[in-house]
């Protein structure tokens, strides 16, 4: 009951006036501070059934409806493609920090399509190497002392002068709204980066990769169990999970089982290792196995570290937890990965028996780097079934694509399991990494995402045309 109200007209413009009154009353801040206090406490909190990490798309929609309340929109063109020429594409995003948009990937697209990609500065650094594979290639550094409007105008102005057929927004950043008032291509493709929705009334349809509990892609539409229906106005399609950047692992040598080091390793985002019951699985199987060494890589954030040292210490194995330090996976500009720490993590990986995905949000990236290394790994699989609606689950979010029913559980129980048999049993281990293999080989094939990209295009233009026609 309370999301349908939220998602009426008359909940939305209450909500509006009532900030903007704020906001006459006490400046700017105090009319934002509210939205600000609801989107960390009740949109990524992971309230009312989950955890952090775990997104209440229902209330994200109902704050960015609010805060964009009364906007003007630019009308759209109107969609003229019918064959007979390449389809024109634009990408826009910060494609040095995408790690599923390399050159290895625009490099083979098909000769139907005319790409061009509209690439925004991160982190100081853009991905200048795609110029030489694309059709078109646009950098856009973002003035930061500009107001966020005129620099969505700016983004909006140089995509609208391309003269696309279709958008691709990768862009996860609050700047993308503010872009799509403006642009005026025919279709807008939102690309879901993680699992919350691009929730602006332009966008045509969602490709959704990383469906969470609670809220599973059923009869092309995002669903949502609390309210039994359709959470998206627009269609959802499944991109088989999305391409991941291979990085050139394919090409590594994988060792055997037996040519291994009883070792565990655990790299990406820290932050994903704060969950305590996950800690303690670790804190576990270095308990019960004596010989087992287990490495961390990447950015802490502060706290991750310190909360596996405490437990580590407190079961006594603290001295066989080693932190290795940070590593960048970014391209430099010749579209290599050029940071010594990569090199190191990826040695670590090379030697280990066991690459343990964490929980409740495991990794994407990071999990078919370990298929590729020929590391077994082990998963906490996410339920969509009836009788899972509204109740808590080890695991938050899954990547459908990436799953492997020999290395996924649904426990604890099983989940220690299967990591100690990774640690113990070559014929297992053997027998995962064969399927692991297989997957990364398909998440990783530029040409298969090509062509599921056409498909969802002429599959939802089709639609759109029999909807018209009806």
């Amino acid at each position: 009951m309370l999301y349908t109200l939220l998602d009426t007209r008359p909940a939305v413009a209450l909500a509006a006036w009532t900030l903007r009154v704020l906001g006459a009353i006490g400046g700017r801040r105090l009319g934002s501070k509210p939205l600000t206090v609801l989107d960390s406490n009740l949109v990524s909190s992971g309230w009312p059934h989950h955890g952090p990490g775990w997104v209440n798309l229902d209330l994200s929609r109902f704050l960015q409806n609010v805060r964009r309340y009364g906007r003007p929109l630019a009308p759209k063109k109107p969609l003229t493609w019918v064959g007979g020429r390449p389809r024109r594409v634009g990408f826009v995003g910060r494609f040095v920090g995408l790690f599923g948009f390399p050159l290895t990937l625009f490099d083979v697209a098909p000769d139907s399509i005319d790409v061009a990609v509209f690439d925004l500065v991160h982190g100081g650094r853009r991905a200048e190497y795609l110029g030489s594979v694309v059709d078109e290639y646009h950098t856009l550094d973002l003035d930061q002392g500009l107001p966020d409007e005129l620099q969505a105008h700016r983004m909006a102005e140089l995509i609208n002068g391309a003269d696309l057929d279709v958008l691709m927004n990768v862009n996860w950043k609050r700047d993308a709204y503010d872009m799509l008032d403006c642009v005026t291509a025919p279709c807008i493709v939102n690309y879901c980066v993680g699992s919350d929705l691009l929730h602006h009334p332009k966008v045509d349809f969602h490709w959704y990769n990383q469906p969470q509990a609670d809220y599973p892609l059923r009869d092309g539409y995002v669903w949502s169990n609390a309210t039994r229906r359709p959470f998206s106005l627009c269609p959802a399609y499944s991109g088989g999970g999305g391409h991941f950047d291979s990085r050139g692992l394919q090409q590594e040598a994988s060792l055997s089982w037996r040519d291994r080091d009883p070792l565990i390793v655990l790299h990406g985002s820290l932050d994903k290792l704060e969950q305590p019951e996950f800690i303690d699985c670790l804190v576990d199987l270095l308990s019960d196995h004596p010989t087992v060494d287990c490495v961390l890589m990447g950015k802490d954030n502060g706290r991750a570290l310190a909360s596996v040292a405490r437990r580590a210490r407190a079961r006594g194995v603290h001295s066989r937890v080693h932190y290795e330090g940070a590593y960048s996976a970014m391209r430099g500009p010749d579209g290599r990965i050029d940071d010594p720490g990569w090199q190191r993590m990826v040695s670590f990986l090379r030697r280990a028996r066991l690459a343990p995905d964490p929980w409740p949000v495991g990794g994407g990236s990071s999990r078919v780097e370990c298929y590729l290394m020929g590391v077994p790994t082990v998963h906490m699989g996410v339920r969509f079934e009836p009788s899972t609606w509204g109740q808590s689950q080890h695991s938050l979010c899954e990547i459908p694509s990436l799953l492997i029913s020999a290395g996924t559980a649904f426990s604890i129980t099983d989940y220690q399991d299967m990591c100690a048999k990774c640690l113990t049993d070559e014929d297992f281990a053997a027998h995962l990494v064969a399927e692991q293999a297989v997957v990364a080989a398909r998440a990783t094939d530029g040409l298969e995402w090509w062509k599921r990209f056409i498909e969802i295009c002429e599959s939802w233009q089709a639609n759109r045309l029999t909807t018209r026609l009806c």
